[in-house]
């Protein structure tokens, strides 16, 4: 039933007609606009546009090889410019990609660094003209300065900040042993003024000695002259020493000159009046002379017993009222 599938009708070749439909075509010339495009000089390329971001971007958009491209990006001098190349070059190569990310990072590492340094710098210059440094403000800025990267920063910068630096921690050294100089020579000088005041009023007393006032005014003395020359702050500690010094040189004259007094004058020694010998006595009695010669013998020996004693005690009084 199937056997009419297979019944064809075969045609029979017509050799002339397929002969006159084959036509050989001639060979095609080759014109002058299918030549391979001439090489390009990538390193000439490169040499020219070195200096030149425009160009440098450019040349990373044709198409050279890789290492052309990457030596492009490396030549990139702007930050605006590697910025570009990064966002242009994001599907492009990866290599080339990656090196225009990391060096526009390391511009703007490079950018902060140096405008830390600028204001560290800044803040170091003015904190020479203030009245006081704190020491932990210096810590500070050292720490903030070794925080930064040394091959970030331009070499002026690095020089400016250690001169001003070693300068103010000069400044502040210099200031704190005047503050402790101050500090101690106000505890001394107030020391030495207290124990003059002191000795002053106990040798005014007659408790103390003038060699013991001499040593507390040597004290004071050796105080006063050991006063920093220019100092605003104990001007008037200074002027109080003087003020003691001079009432302890003036109480020292007048104590000298009272004990010249009291080792010139003698002290007062009383008389005793001599006492009658009883032999001389009872022989005067036995020669009494008559009553006229004994009344003028009386008047006489009376008027020379009161010249004696009245001599006595007016000199007895005298040196009393001296002393």
């Amino acid at each position: 039933m199937i056997d009419w599938l297979f019944r064809r009708k075969k045609v029979s070749p017509q050799p002339d007609a397929a002969r006159t439909d084959r036509v050989v075509s001639p060979p095609a010339r080759a014109t002058p606009s299918s030549a391979a495009p001439p090489a390009v000089d990538w390193e000439a390329a490169l040499a020219q546009a070195a200096g030149d971001d425009e160009a440098l971007l450019a040349l990373t958009r044709r198409a050279a090889p890789v290492d052309v491209k990457l030596a492009a990006v490396g030549a990139l001098a702007s930050e605006e410019a590697l910025k570009r190349a990064e966002r242009d070059l994001r599907k492009h190569d990866r290599r080339v990609h990656r090196l225009a990310k990391q060096r526009h990072a390391e511009l703007l590492a490079r950018r902060d660094a140096r405008m830390r340094a600028a204001q560290l710098t800044a803040t170091v210059r003015a904190m020479l003209d203030e009245p006081l440094i704190a020491a932990n403000r210096l810590v500070e800025l050292d720490r903030a300065w070794q925080a930064l990267d040394a091959a970030l920063l331009e070499g002026a910068q690095a020089a400016d900040f250690s001169a001003l630096f070693a300068r103010l921690t000069t400044l502040a050294r210099d200031r704190a042993d005047r503050a402790l100089e101050l500090e101690r020579f106000g505890m001394a000088a107030r020391k030495a003024l207290a124990g003059l005041n002191s000795a002053s009023e106990r040798a005014a007393a007659g408790a103390i000695d003038r060699g013991a006032l001499a040593a507390f005014a040597a004290q004071a003395q050796v105080a006063l002259d050991t006063a920093p020359g220019d100092a605003e702050q104990v001007a008037s500690l200074c002027e109080a020493l003087r003020d003691a010094l001079c009432t302890a040189a003036e109480l020292a004259t007048r104590l000298e000159v009272l004990d010249a007094l009291m080792q010139a004058t003698p002290p007062n020694e009383p008389q005793v009046a001599p006492q009658p010998d009883p032999q001389s006595t009872a022989a005067e009695g036995a020669e009494l002379p008559s009553e006229g010669e004994g009344e003028g013998a009386g008047a006489g020996a009376g008027a020379g017993a009161g010249v004696g004693v009245g001599v006595g005690v007016g000199v007895g009084v005298g040196v009393g009222v001296g002393v």
